[in-house]
């Protein structure tokens, strides 16, 4: 394993960049932010000595994939060019990482090849070619040592890689400070307006990052809101979240240039324009509607409606609408993978924009309407309102008539259109990207310890309940028993990822790490794990270890059996099993050698005979 870099040689030339000496009136804004949490000398000293470490997997990812970033991407990107070009935003040290998902090590990545990728997605005229060659120089192979007190954070899509948590696992052990940024938890809150498959993955992957996570940065107060339910009420976790609102400030790239045949033939007519994926929760289907209704309704001319947006899912019905009706006769106009000179000219030209959307986590393109000038009708819902302000009018997406009549009356009243305009120009005030930077690292300032220290655990178990440890239990898990979630958090080092059946020991000297319900104090418990070997051929004898406790365990067959053995809690109800697994091992690939599989677990007070009895019930019906 080699040392992380130092800021030095790869440190951009253009911009500033964080990584120097602190300026006294940086030394003096983080002392006042971190008073609460230590010191000035503390503070002082965690300046020094923290990094600050940005991971970029997603947008890399992405990039390999796409020429234009949106919707997350563009947040990334917006956010690191504000910290590239202004030093001052973050007072800590800034290094830029990323997850490679197969050996599961975090690589530095360049600053000069970051920046450079940065620029060059903005250019219309970049090849496939050349941005390749800029993010093959991208990640430097040098694993990172992390150390106390750096902070790991998540901006991207946290969902798009299932090894996440096992990775943040080991950064709460070496008390690395994990955030993460939620842009919204719609597959939780709003299940039908997302694929049943996401839904299940994205709930597992949301808590398993929740659940690592020493402070929780989220893009508006609407859904810092739904994550202070979520951690509070249903885990009953004390993790601090912070609003970290996204900006309303958009670079306008000139609309210069020649536009493609596609964006012209769209803009040859008067046209209202809609931004954003085509999906069923973006509501276009009711967008549809009212434009059917205008039409044939109208007596006088109909703008075009254009919508901009990647296909999505669930909008079957939206299609066959459009399809079997030749679009609308041609007044509906779908634009898919356009530049962003182009995304600017169709704001530039349009009559005005709407964004009929259900539920949003924030809604870039409402701000991305007003930064350009224009009156945008927009949902009441969710998070919009927080986006818009004053300057938006809004209608409810549930009410089609009252839809249907805001949409005509600015369709009818120009003149109305451009009353809003002034509006917008003469008070409207764009959160910038800078802003959301430097509350960003407000943040990360306020946080100065770990949410659960590496001695404590964030698994509380129920009494007399099998616990199951592999991937099957989420056939029985109800989606709204949170709680599950926070068991397999019990298995605190030295396991591999759950598979079906169960997890492997990875280590001779795995541990076992967790609380019980209702239980404070020191405790004696009986315990119950369900064990199985790698081959029917090994034999291995078990030393478990608790406090003051211990128990040998021997297996001669690699069927799965139960095993008991006797625990105790320590003076702030924490119980520790420690594993010391003698005998056969397995290699089964050449990083991995198997000892022992957990499949499941079952504990109670060892003086509360009725819950015995319980376990044992369990234990007996166990399938």
């Amino acid at each position: 394993m080699t040392t992380q870099q130092s800021s030095g040689p790869d440190t951009p030339l253009e911009p500033g960049f964080p990584g120097g000496v602190l300026e006294t009136k940086q030394a003096s804004e983080l002392n006042a932010l971190a008073r609460a949490g230590g010191s000035e000398e503390g503070a002082l000293s965690l300046v020094a000595t923290r990094t600050v470490y940005f991971d970029i997997t997603d947008l890399y990812v992405f990039m390999h994939q796409h020429f234009n970033v949106s919707g997350i991407q563009r947040v990334i990107a917006n956010i690191f060019s504000s910290i590239f070009a202004d030093k001052h935003l973050i007072l800590h040290k800034v290094e830029f990482c990323c997850f490679d998902n197969d050996t599961r090590v975090v690589n530095l990545v360049s600053k000069n090849a970051l920046y450079e990728a940065l620029k060059s997605i903005k250019r219309p005229n970049i090849t496939r070619e050349n941005l390749n060659k800029i993010l093959q120089k991208l990640i430097i192979r040098n694993e990172i040592n992390f150390y106390k007190n750096d902070v790991y954070i998540i901006l991207g899509a946290f969902w798009i890689s299932p090894s996440y948590p096992p990775l943040l696992r080991v950064m709460n052990e070496k008390e690395v400070m994990v955030g993460v940024y939620i842009y919204d938890l719609i597959p939780i809150t709003h299940q039908k307006f997302v694929a049943a498959s996401a839904v299940s993955e994205f709930t597992e992957r949301c808590m398993g990052i929740i659940l690592h996570s020493d402070f929780i940065m989220t893009i508006s107060d609407f859904v810092a809101r739904e994550v202070e339910a979520l951690v509070a009420k249903e885990i009953s976790f004390n993790i601090p979240v912070f609003s970290v609102p996204l900006s309303q400030e958009i670079e306008i790239i000139p609309a210069t240039g020649a536009m493609s045949r596609k964006v012209l033939d769209a803009t040859s007519e008067p046209y209202v324009l809609c931004v954003g994926t085509i999906e069923i929760r973006k509501n276009h289907i009711f967008l549809a509607r009212i434009w059917e209704k205008l039409l044939r309704e109208s007596k006088g001319t109909v703008p075009k409606l254009v919508i901009v947006g990647r296909w999505g899912w669930h909008v079957a019905d939206l299609k066959e609408l459009l399809e079997s009706s030749d679009y609308l006769d041609q007044n509906v106009v779908v634009l898919s993978d356009i530049a962003d000179s182009e995304l600017s000219y169709l704001y530039e030209h349009c009559l005005f924009t709407v964004y009929p959307s259900i539920v949003e986590g924030w809604g870039l393109p409402i701000g991305e309407s007003l930064a350009h000038g224009k009156l945008c009708i927009a949902s009441n819902t969710s998070s919009m309102p927080e986006v818009g302000g004053e300057f938006v009018q809004y209608l409810d997406p549930f009410n089609f008539t009252g839809a249907f009549d805001i949409v005509s009356r600015f369709i009818n009243n120009p003149i109305e259109v451009r009353e809003a305009e002034m509006r917008i120009k003469l008070g409207f005030r764009p959160r910038s990207w800078n802003e959301v930077v430097k509350t960003m690292g407000a943040s990360i300032d306020a946080v100065t310890k770990p949410a659960v220290s590496a001695t404590e655990t964030r698994c509380t178990l129920p009494k007399a309940k099998i616990i199951l440890f592999g991937t099957n239990q989420q056939a029985r898990r109800k989606i709204a028993d949170f709680r599950e979630f926070t068991y397999p958090l019990a298995c605190v080092d030295g396991w591999d990822q759950p598979e079906y059946w169960g997890r492997w020991a990875l280590s001779r000297m795995p541990k076992v790490r967790f609380t019980l319900d209702g239980i404070t104090g020191r405790r004696k418990l009986r315990v119950a794990l369900r064990f199985q070997l790698p081959s029917p051929t090994a034999r291995v004898e078990v030393i478990l270890s608790s406090g003051a406790l211990q128990d040998t365990v021997t297996m001669k067959d690699g069927l799965p059996r139960w095993y008991f053995i006797n625990a105790e809690a320590d003076e702030f109800g924490v119980v520790d099993i420690k594993f010391h697994i003698k005998g056969d091992i397995q290699k089964v690939d050449p990083v991995r050698f198997l000892t022992v599989g957990i499949l499941a677990m079952a504990v109670v007070e060892i003086d509360n005979l009725n819950d015995r009895m319980l376990m044992m019930e369990s234990i007996r019906s166990y399938r």
